[in-house]
């Protein structure tokens, strides 16, 4: 391919020192930069420098700097930066309100980057619910920045001139290779540092008030004046069941109130103007105290790992002490941040390769077990330059965690007000008590919930990498967040094999592995892609009928049932076939999907058959259906033993099964309650018996409670299991695909199965189990049941657990409102899904999120 080097449009390749040209390509809105030398005429600074090889753009950006290095032979040295120079001529000065950062993005660069486009702008963003006075003559490069510290996302501009706007799991693409013994690198460098290592760090944060605490005791008809348990905000008086006022001393007249008080000196007094209340009379303060804002938060995974290796618990342990923080909330994102940063040992390592397709941002993964290195890492620069007339060296620098994410949570935190720090002589073990107060002569005991108690995270785990539905990959042990009821929901789906090879599965290298039939002819394009960089491209002639592609065929096991499934987009009519094949060979039969009526977006589409006992191969077939000349692509080709299709996973790899669980104590009652959410009912979900939603159930023939569907009956089922005796409401399904709202209920007098905000099926006088599992399933029933629940294989969002079982009036309204579900006084756990999995109950925990660290 011919190389190029344009200079304010003008070709200057046979002018370049090829040994002095530099390309450094860095993470998203870090600037890329290139440096080389050229003869002759001199370049000037803000004139245009594009590098390309054949069609593909290596570097587009602005010349920053031109030097004179060699008078006599009028040499000149440039240096380039990318397109981020451009953006910053104009400064931006705007505010936003409850708008979504997509759309910030989106008009600052409408307004203020003229020549850019916008194709790289993802939307669904979070929303942002104002931005202030952070743009006020600030350039544009500082305020996509704010945008994407704010919320977690990506900027960059491309060597086109478009802009991108793009969650940071879509930052995580897989490398071109992986590195192992005897592969095209050299030059390996890799290093270990656990200085500042720690994975339970406790967080020392200012004050903050409690829930309102009720303090009573009697009068003795002598005292006028009371002291106080604690400093008291948000002060009510009741005096012999009246209301009175109360008064701050210093602060208000003594007139004007029935009672007064000293914050500092901790007592209450009548006023002047107060008669002594009478002997047994009953005064009843209800005020909120100042409790310290302490959590604690660790990575389990990380101080498993290091135990392994090092003996003992794993564990080292670090103190923050920041008086701003006043919630816990903000103290535990304030701790996971630096967990984020500090709980794993710090990698960092480089190699030289000449293999093509290497971007920062992408995964690596390294196998050298000989040298004691695996692992997958996160590349942070590329440098490019000229190795021969056809090659380039890559020099690739790796590290060993992904940015942004510390500050993302630390943006929790910002909006804290800087509060003076409490003296703290003990760590809280919080917990559900009672307190006894004396005052006077008699003392009463009062006992109520205490500010704080411990409730654990829900725990999320997936022992291996897996993608979106748009190819995006997410690592191990991090939940797939994809659209949902109420902007995010999250995938639980159980584990698959593709049985492809992963070049049939993505066509990332060449079309090894697929073949074109009758007349079409088959190439690897990098224009269109579903996943990775790279699609299969079909173009048919039109001679005849069934012009398409297939796979090679690969080796299965008899009498077991396969699903063939994958992504399309074009124009004409296809169809899709699964082929069972024999020893010899021979063609036992194909299963047909219907005729596929291609479209310009990304669509998948899968068929199934059960295959007998001499059907040893398998291939699949996606060919037309009629005589026509057309052009369609396929990307994300998967074959896995089972009756309906999963979501993809790269060829010849296994996704493990994902699990989302939530603790049961003080959260799901077995005696009354209220579990509901919305969940996208589709065929995966109803292909089998046993997909359950949610469920807590102790054994296979023990006690519990869970919601599923049963598809030889048709049923939605909610049941309740004592002692291996079922039973529960059931309805008929015949629910369209799409989005629906379940609600279980249950008291001894009746469990009621809701749907959509109707009572569908009720049963009364259930009996109802004592106890249920330490743990409730999320997404499945596959915790202590013995391999009896499946996974739900979809879809859930905003889900409520509750302490008692909610009317038929709050099931429609909540149905019908169009928002998520409120966390009230009732609710035990919440949990939306929007971005993060954690419980998002308004009484004040001292509990952390826990996703299993790969």
């Amino acid at each position: 391919m011919a190389r190029s080097l344009k200079i304010a449009g003008v070709e200057r390749w046979p002018d370049l020192d090829a040994n002095s040209l530099e390309i450094e390509a860095v993470l998203t809105y870090q600037l890329d930069t290139s440096r080389f030398r050229v003869r002759g005429d001199q370049p000037t600074e803000g004139e245009e420098v594009i590098i390309e090889d054949g069609s593909i753009r290596l570097f587009g950006g602005i010349i920053v700097k031109v030097e004179l290095v060699d008078k006599d032979l009028q040499i000149w040295a440039v240096e380039c930066d990318d397109y981020t120079n451009l953006l910053d001529r104009k400064l931006v000065v705007e505010s936003y309100t409850g708008l979504s950062a997509s759309n910030i993005f989106l008009d600052i660069a409408a307004k203020y980057c003229p020549g850019f486009t916008t194709t790289g702008v993802r939307t669904g963003a979070p929303t942002i619910e104002t931005t202030g006075d952070e743009f006020n003559y600030k350039p544009v490069s500082e305020c996509f920045k704010w945008l994407c510290e704010y919320v977690s996302w990506h900027w960059q501009p491309t060597y086109n001139k478009d802009l991108e706007f793009f969650s940071a799991e879509e930052l995580a693409a897989p490398a071109p290779m992986t590195l192992e013994s005897g592969g095209y690198f050299r030059n390996h460098k890799h290093a270990i540092d656990q200085q500042g290592l720690r994975n339970r760090i406790y967080v020392r944060g200012g004050t903050m008030l409690s829930d309102p605490q009720l303090v009573e005791w009697k009068a003795d008809g002598v005292a006028r004046h009371w002291p106080l348990p604690f400093k008291s905000h948000d002060v009510s008086l009741m005096v012999g069941g009246v209301a009175k006022t109360v008064g701050v001393e210093n602060f208000h007249d003594e007139a004007d109130y029935d009672y007064m008080m000293s914050f500092q000196e901790k007592y209450l007094r009548c006023s002047s103007g107060t008669a002594t209340p009478a002997d047994g009379t009953t005064m009843s303060l209800t005020a909120k105290q100042d409790i310290d804002v302490i959590t604690v938060v660790e990575d389990l995974a990380s101080q498993q790992a290091i135990a392994a290796v090092q003996g003992g618990d794993g564990v080292y342990e670090h103190v923050i002490v920041d008086d701003s923080l006043t919630t816990i909330d903000a103290a535990e994102a304030a701790g996971n941040a630096d967990l984020r940063e500090h709980a794993n040992p710090r990698v960092k390592g480089s190699f030289e390769t000449e293999v093509n397709g290497w971007a920062p941002g992408q995964l690596v993964t390294i196998n050298l077990p000989d040298r004691g290195i695996t692992g997958q890492y996160l590349i942070q620069k590329v440098t490019i330059t000229p190795a021969t007339d056809a090659l380039w060296t890559y020099r690739v620098e790796y590290g060993g965690r992904l940015l942004g994410i510390a500050d993302f949570l630390k943006a929790l935190v910002s909006a804290q007000q800087k509060k003076k720090l409490g003296e703290t002589s003990v760590l809280h073990k919080f917990t559900y008590g009672s307190e006894t107060v004396q005052v006077s002569d008699e003392s009463r005991i009062i006992r109520h919930r205490m500010p704080f108690y411990v409730k654990s995270g829900p725990l999320f785990t997936r022992a291996s990498v897996a993608y979106k539905q748009d190819g995006t990959q997410v690592v191990a042990n991090q939940p797939r967040f994809e659209t949902g009821k109420f902007d995010q929901a999250v995938m639980v789906e159980e584990g698959t094999t593709n049985l492809l090879t992963a070049n049939q599965s993505s066509v990332e290298t060449d079309t090894t592995g697929l073949n074109a039939t009758a007349d079409a002819t088959i190439s690897r394009d990098t224009v269109e892609k579903w996943h990775g960089v790279a699609s299969l491209k079909v173009v048919t002639a039109g001679i005849g009928t069934a012009e398409g592609f297939y796979t090679e065929s690969i080796n299965v096991t008899p009498s077991a049932t396969y699903t063939a499934s994958v992504w399309l987009k074009g124009s004409g009519t296809v169809n899709l076939r699964i082929r069972e094949i024999d020893s010899a060979g021979a063609t036992i039969g194909d299963t047909f999907s219907n005729v596929i009526t291609l479209t310009s977006q990304w669509t998948r589409y899968s068929v199934t058959r059960t295959f007998g006992s001499t059907g040893v191969k398998a291939n699949m077939h996606v060919r037309t259906v009629v005589t026509q000349a057309i052009t369609f692509y396929a990307d994300g080709l998967q074959i896995e033993q089972k009756a309906f299709a999963t979501s993809w996973t790269l060829g010849g790899s296994t996704r493990s099964p994902e699990t989302l669980t939530i603790p049961t104590a003080g959260v799901l009652n077995p005696q009354e309650g209220t579990v509901e959410g919305w969940v996208y009912v589709n065929s995966t979900l109803l292909a089998r018996n046993w997909n359950s939603i949610w469920g807590s159930l102790t054994g296979f023939a023990d006690n519990g409670l869970w919601l599923d569907y049963y598809k030889d009956g048709n049923q939605w089922r909610f049941r309740r299991r004592i002692n291996n005796s079922e039973n529960g409401p059931t309805w008929i399904n015949n629910l369209s695909e799409g989005w629906h709202y379940f609600a279980c209920v249950w008291k001894p007098a009746e469990m009621v199965l809701f749907i959509d905000g109707v009572r569908k099926a009720t049963l009364t006088n259930p009996g109802l189990p004592s106890v249920v599992a330490a743990y409730c399933d999320i997404g499945g029933l596959y915790r202590e049941t013995g391999g009896f629940g499946s996974h739900c294989n979809s879809l859930i969002d905003d889900l409520r657990i509750s302490s008692r079982a909610r009317t038929d009036e709050e099931i429609l309204a909540g149905y019908q409102s169009g928002e998520p579900l409120e966390a009230d006084a009732d609710t035990t756990y919440k949990l939306d899904f929007d971005g993060i999995i954690q419980d998002i109950v308004t009484t004040p925990v001292c509990g952390f999120v826990m996703c299993a660290s790969a």
